[in-house]
């Protein structure tokens, strides 16, 4: 989505482009079916959107509100994922057709490379093309979802020795299992962000650094 918005300008939409898109969300919000989480908000405000949300985007809403807006070529990108995730989120294409959802993921990362730059093929990018051997080994895309999970996406305390160690924000779960295994981190900076010098386990400083 931030690549749309504030992404390289050969694919970033326009303000009336978004504004278009807003509205036509608007409109869907307001004849949603209760079967949906959540009812659609507009793109500009996806900085605060729920995993849901980019769900429901990906595998119903997208098709509806981004066609005839988005160029051709990052159409044609936005459908090789929404059509692989939508294979393994069923139960019986999952089986049929876990080879041809790999061949999707492996296009649609080469093919996001050549839209947005290799620079921008993340880690989270390059892991979809594992995503159809996964299924095969565990199920249907859902059976390892960590979505019922999202609305206990909250503050914690995290036990360290004493009653001390708070974490004051919810965005990083890797920090606070960190924290919860190793009593020898106190929490002394402000936000809760741990100095080097507060980390005494090896390999610590990695994680700390990646969930922040």
């Amino acid at each position: 989505m931030s690549l749309w918005l504030a992404g390289p300008l050969k694919t970033r939409l326009g303000r009336l482009s978004v504004q278009k898109i807003n509205r036509r969300l608007v409109q869907l919000s307001r004849i949603m079916q209760i079967e949906y989480q959540c009812k659609p908000r507009p793109v500009t405000d996806y900085e605060h959107w729920k995993a849901t949300e980019f769900r429901m985007l990906l595998l119903y809403t997208g098709h509806v509100v981004l066609s005839s807006i988005l160029q051709q070529e990052v159409h044609d990108n936005y459908l090789l994922l929404s059509v692989a995730i939508n294979i393994l989120v069923n139960p019986v294409l999952c089986v049929q057709y876990s080879d041809f959802s790999n061949k999707l993921f492996v296009l649609f990362v080469e093919h996001f490379g050549q839209l947005y730059g290799t620079d921008r093929i993340s880690y989270n990018v390059h892991a979809l093309v594992h995503l159809s051997s996964e299924t095969k080994r565990f199920g249907v895309l859902d059976n390892v979802s960590a979505f019922p999970f999202e609305n206990f996406y909250a503050p914690q305390l995290v036990p360290a020795g004493t009653a001390e160690a708070r974490i004051s924000y919810g965005n990083s779960v890797c920090l606070s299992v960190c924290l919860s295994v190793c009593p020898s981190v106190r929490l002394s900076r402000p936000g809760g962000i741990p100095s080097p010098g507060e980390i005494e386990t090896p390999g610590l400083h990695h994680m700390v650094a990646w969930s922040i």
